[in-house]
């Protein structure tokens, strides 16, 4: 009954202000969480901390599903496990580990200014694999962004070269991430609790496999265990904040797609540079400020540029269908002089 009336309330206006408001809302609090439990609190394993989000989101799904509340209709062998979900798990790993390990190194602000880079990724990650050509005004869009962010970089007080590679690492990751799941979401599951209830345990097993070398032993010996047995309510908060997020991502995704999701990304981002800037005494400089917004005006001649290109697709594949139609024509409908060139011949 309950899966009957979710499926109702997706089909409407309404839900997808709501997912994309809830979005932006949860993404918010959990990054302020997360920078707070890793600089404030001294909890020095980013890892470890965004894997509780991926496992209370298995555990959250699976109660969905167990009690009725969500259906769990795909049926995927362990070969499409291979192909289809394991990708995603690997690139979610990555964009979570490196981009949660960016924040003991860079301030929130400047992180939410490189995130406006994300499209140049993107871009670029489709030009090696062949699935985007060159075109004028989407080079001049990512290379508008592309020098916008590395002023912003300079004009960073301060700056830490591991940090902007663990972002750069986690939006190359983001990007490749955001066009699978687009597809996957749109091809094989119903609804974003089955997503979640298929990827969240390989990302989790990916992490647990970073975690291992990275940062177990470190967690054992030092004081990170008693730092969550002290306060238990404010690491299960980053865990189920975590499967809010993963469901409110999915149901972006699938309601809107991979682009819209990083327009509204840029949104929230300035919301979230403001609020470094006022509460958490992040230093944003002019510099950062002019070359922050001239990548956010680079991010939407980005997002023209593809509108254009679909809408010249959708024009071609109309002036083909038209002349398939023309050519499919009778004879006798070309005219009366075709008729005679055509009795001459005989």
């Amino acid at each position: 009954m309950m899966s009957k009336t979710l499926a109702t309330l997706q089909d409407g206006h309404a839900y997808t202000i709501f997912v994309c408001a809830g979005w932006a809302t949860i993404s918010t609090m959990l990054i302020m969480l997360n920078n707070y439990i890793l600089n404030n609190d001294d909890f020095h394993y980013p890892i470890f901390l965004c894997s509780l989000g991926q496992l209370c989101s298995y555990i959250g799904a699976t109660v969905f599903i167990r009690m009725g509340w969500a259906t769990q209709n795909a049926h995927l062998t362990p070969m499409d496990y291979v192909k289809q979900i394991l990708p995603i798990g690997l690139m979610s790993a990555g964009t979570l580990a490196c981009g949660n390990a960016a924040y003991m190194y860079l301030s929130v602000s400047f992180i939410q200014m490189l995130k406006a880079g994300t499209p140049a990724i993107t871009m670029f990650c489709l030009f090696v694999f062949g699935m985007e050509k060159p075109r004028r005004d989407l080079l001049v869009a990512v290379g508008l962004i592309v020098v916008s962010c590395a002023v912003s970089a300079y004009g960073e007080i301060a700056f830490a070269m591991v940090g902007f590679v663990l972002m750069l690492l986690s939006e190359t990751f983001e990007a490749l991430k955001l066009v699978m799941t687009q597809k996957l979401l749109h091809s094989t599951f119903s609804g974003p609790i089955e997503a979640l209830y298929h990827t969240t345990p390989i990302t989790f097993l990916c992490l647990v496999a970073l975690i291992i070398p990275f940062e177990g032993r470190k967690i054992l010996v030092e004081d990170g265990l008693d730092k969550i047995a002290a306060s238990p309510l404010m690491y299960l908060l980053a865990g189920c904040l975590g499967f809010i997020l993963n469901l409110f991502i999915m149901a972006v995704i699938k309601r809107t797609s991979s682009l819209s999701f990083k327009v509204l990304g840029q949104a929230k981002n300035v919301v979230v540079v403001i609020i470094g800037a006022v509460f958490l005494g992040n230093l944003v400089t002019p510099v950062q400020t002019v070359s922050y917004g001239v990548s956010i005006a680079g991010f939407f001649l980005y997002q023209r540029a593809m509108d254009n290109k679909k809408a010249e697709n959708a024009t071609s594949k109309d002036i083909e269908s038209r002349s398939q139609e023309y050519t499919a024509l009778p004879l006798v409908d070309e005219g009366e002089g075709s008729l005679r060139k055509a009795s001459h011949t005989h």
